[in-house]
């Protein structure tokens, strides 16, 4: 009896047999139904059986606060029938380099100036972590 996966077995079943390790010997209705199939290898028992909740706990914690969603994660929220949860947006990461003495790392620095470096390992840093840079440029100090 053919099911598809993650389906129950029917009673008194005692292994799955993968559609893999099967030929068709013989169809019905213009090929939509299976009669016959020839099994190509020998299963074990319990082969390919796994028993409702194994994968996942009733209760069990799949998902931790802070972690990312992507493809993977929605499609666990969704085999948990979870539908909604709380988010918030990914947060921007604003940097201000300050000081009279730095130019830009495409300048040539003269005198008492030197280039801007801590912004470009800043930057890199934060974008190695996922975030979004704002780069807002250099201040400069003012006398007071």
């Amino acid at each position: 009896m053919r099911i598809t996966t993650g389906a129950p077995v029917p009673p008194g079943s005692d292994a799955v047999v993968q559609v893999e390790d099967t030929e068709l010997v013989e169809s019905a209705d213009e090929g939509k139904t299976e009669v016959k199939v020839k099994i190509l290898s020998t299963p074990k028992v319990a082969q390919d059986l796994r028993p409702i909740g194994f994968d996942i706990s009733s209760g069990e914690l799949v998902l931790s606060k802070g972690e990312v969603l992507g493809p993977a994660e929605l499609g666990l929220l969704a085999t948990v029938s979870v539908t909604q949860v709380s988010v918030f947006k990914k947060p921007k990461v604003a940097i201000l380099s300050t000081g009279n003495e730095i130019v830009q790392p495409t300048e040539s620095p003269k005198a008492g100036q030197i280039r801007d470096s801590n912004k470009t390992t800043l930057t890199a840093a934060v974008k190695k972590e996922g975030f979004d840079v704002i780069d807002l440029g250099i201040a400069q100090d003012k006398k007071s």
